[in-house]
């Protein structure tokens, strides 16, 4: 993108999102069985584990984010109106949510843990 590749960047920002999304799906969604059973995730399409986000707002930026990135690689554009700036928008949504999350799940295991230590002390 520095070097003013901006066709070329829009397929690699689409690439980082899908494996944003498949190692959150991985590492926060699912279960320890689930875990296991990865690999499915792995070789599974983006659209499809999109629809395995349990947030729809996640799902809706995601999914735009996927859909400039593919315009990227294809000859004819399906959304002439969203360029890179807009996919880079997008996923900057996406991180951040995702970050959100992560933060949060952080936050309420390490009140879960002092309120657990509060009642046994």
């Amino acid at each position: 993108e520095n070097s003013g590749l901006d066709e070329l960047s829009g397929f690699g920002y689409r690439k980082a999102l899908e494996f944003l999304i498949k190692d959150y799906l991985i590492k926060n969604t699912m279960d320890d069985e689930q875990k296991i059973k990865s690999d499915r995730i792995k070789s599974d399409s983006l659209n499809n584990c999109i629809k395995r986000l349990n947030d729809s707002d996640l799902q809706n930026v995601s999914r735009i984010s996927t859909w400039i990135g593919n315009d990227s690689t294809h000859y004819v554009l399906e959304n002439p109106d969203l360029g890179l700036d807009d996919l880079k928008n997008y996923l900057d949504v996406t991180a951040q949510y995702i970050a959100f999350k992560l933060r949060a799940q952080t936050a309420k295991l390490y009140i879960d843990d002092h309120r657990n230590n509060n009642l046994t002390t």
